[in-house]
């Protein structure tokens, strides 16, 4: 329970005390290259922590299917967490000419 709620106040106050993402599009190529640096270190850290766990037996769920299929929990989470952050980026480096809602 408290790691479900350590992450949700870091992202809770990521969010209320981080800037605005259309003031980052907005920004120089250099600010938003500096952006989406930090945030392909948070995906970097989550892939690392994901596949670090995969190697365990922990997350290995047999699926009923012919003779038992393991399957690995942590690749979809994985990229669950990870793919809308790197779609982030790609708007970011973007710039202005991507619409705000995209």
């Amino acid at each position: 329970f408290s790691g479900i709620f350590f992450g949700g106040l870091a992202a809770w106050l990521s969010i209320s005390n981080g800037g605005s993402l259309a003031f980052v599009q907005r920004a120089s190529l250099e600010k938003r290259l500096t952006v989406c640096c930090f945030i392909n270190t948070y995906v970097a850290m989550f892939s690392t922590f994901f596949n670090i766990f995969q190697l365990s037996e922990l997350d290995d769920t047999i699926l009923p299917i012919g003779e038992g299929y393991t399957f690995d929990l942590c690749r979809p989470i994985e990229w669950v967490c990870t793919c809308p952050l790197m779609q982030l980026s790609l708007v970011l480096m973007g710039g202005a000419k991507l619409p705000d809602y995209r």
